[in-house]
């Protein structure tokens, strides 16, 4: 048995609400109590992720954990206001909040889980996510079929992330950080927010929030690989995939998710993922994959 300890993090807002519920409750009882749960909301939305507080649970604000220049207006559309940057966008704002953990969360490892994530059996991450002392990080290399705007995509936010950091992209530019379940070490992340301010003149927040485009996992991700090493940083490689995911920005309907379960659900998933961006109801996510025992 591991003695590291783990903490689970979850930006989220009003527009999340309901599949944040389905989370929420998956997580009481999927999880060792052991695994703080850290909620990240806007303050106005905080109100209405109160009921959510337990032993574990902790809703946070997330204007708290940002530096004082990005505590401004958070307009309709959510873009937040500031007085160093144009506004920041609502994504990238949440993945500063991912990198800002270590402001809040004491823990040894985090585990980065969205508001559209549910977990659908028992999860350990002390057996599943460490081995030899070393913690899990996802990582999986491109072999060819991965479609064209995936790749390009992918390409942007590495170059950025190598221009952030001050090294030069590698020959193999094809590794993707990107999914669900992601686990970062607290000691690791500290030492990037150090390099990332190193000499520069400006705070690691204000780089990030100057970017308009960005992916936190690829920036740790890259940081391990090409600065740290995976050895150094404590870290093993893995690409196995722990959350059945449907990454499509339409609504799913019945059959849509029925045809997901019977077809790719395989018995090493722990959860699912069905994107947010979809605005699929959270009820019927709820029947499809029998959540509603769990509520």
């Amino acid at each position: 048995m591991s003695s590291l300890t783990f903490a689970m993090i979850t930006p989220s807002f009003a527009g999340d609400y309901e599949q944040f519920a389905l989370l929420a409750h998956t997580v009481e009882r999927h999880i060792p109590e052991t695994v703080t749960h850290y909620v990240l909301v806007p303050r106005d939305d905080y109100a209405k992720f109160r009921r959510f507080q337990s032993k574990r649970t902790r809703v946070l604000i997330e204007d708290e954990f940002l530096p004082a220049w990005a505590q401004g207006l958070l307009t309709v559309n959510r873009y937040r206001i500031t007085t160093r940057t144009l506004p920041i966008r609502g994504w990238i704002l949440q993945q500063m909040l991912k990198l800002s953990a270590p402001a809040f969360a004491p823990e040894d490892v985090y585990l980065y889980v969205d508001s559209d994530v549910a977990f659908l059996r028992e999860f350990r991450p002390t057996e599943e996510f460490v081995r030899d002392g070393k913690v899990r990080l996802f990582c999986e290399r491109c072999d060819g079929s991965w479609p064209l705007p995936i790749v390009q995509e992918g390409q942007r936010w590495r170059q950025i992330s190598c221009n952030l950091l001050g090294v030069q992209e590698e020959a193999e530019p094809q590794a993707r950080y990107i999914g669900n379940i992601i686990a970062w070490r607290r000691d690791v992340l500290m030492s990037l927010q150090t390099h990332l301010s190193r000499g520069i003149g400006r705070s690691w927040q204000e780089r990030i929030a100057r970017c308009s485009t960005f992916s936190e996992y690829t920036l740790y991700g890259v940081y391990v690989e090409n600065v740290l090493g995976y050895e150094s940083a404590g870290h093993y490689q893995d690409s196995k995939i722990y959350t059945l995911d449907s990454w499509q920005p339409e609504e799913q309907s019945v059959d849509d998710l029925i045809r997901l379960r019977n077809t790719e659900l395989a018995p090493h998933h722990v959860g699912i993922m069905i994107s947010a961006k979809g605005y699929t109801p959270a009820e019927r996510i709820e029947q499809v994959f029998d959540l509603r025992a769990f509520l």
